[in-house]
């Protein structure tokens, strides 16, 4: 929608691959001017999208499942404490969807092992360098963490069988 494929910014972009995250700083995949604008999700803003639509039954198992690209209007933005803070108020606006989102996250989870999947509670660590002086910070496991991790499991797992149904040649792991 944004970027003229085979232009100086899309071959750039190719080569980098995706943003890079090092403990000095970061190495964008695009300029910051449209990573953290145009291209970032902003509350409010309408933005081109590619979404996962997922219809489960009663039991979670996934019935139907489609990508598509379209628009979407994020209504809210939040960081991971934020996301945590709502899940632990019953009163709070967002708790009833995201404590959804959470619970379907965790029977996928559980069903996943159930089949045979390996979980790996490794930290995760925040490496930072400033002033030649490098701190290490350890970030805690969260309820919205592992939601999210799970959602993205699915997400992959969903692009991969579309790959396999379309003959797209990719890396599966």
């Amino acid at each position: 929608a944004t970027i003229e494929p085979g232009s100086p910014l899309d071959c750039e972009a190719a080569r980098r691959g995706s943003s890079v995250y090092l403990p000095t700083g970061l190495i964008p995949m695009f300029p910051t001017s449209l990573s953290e604008g145009r291209f970032s999700l902003v509350a409010g803003e309408y933005r081109p999208t590619t979404s996962f639509l997922v219809t489960l039954d009663a039991a979670d198992r996934v019935l139907e499942s489609r990508v598509v690209t379209g628009v979407i209007r994020i209504g809210h933005r939040m960081t991971y404490s934020q996301a945590d803070e709502i899940l632990a108020d019953p009163t709070a606006e967002l708790h009833e969807g995201l404590t959804a989102l959470e619970r379907f996250a965790g029977r996928y989870r559980q069903r996943r092992v159930e089949c045979g999947a390996l979980i790996l509670e490794l930290p995760e660590v925040k490496v930072q360098v400033k002033g030649g002086e490098v701190a290490v910070s350890r970030i805690p496991s969260s309820a919205s963490r592992r939601m999210v991790a799970e959602l993205m499991v699915l997400a992959g797992k969903l692009a991969a069988d579309l790959c396999l149904k379309e003959r797209i040649p990719t890396v599966y792991r």
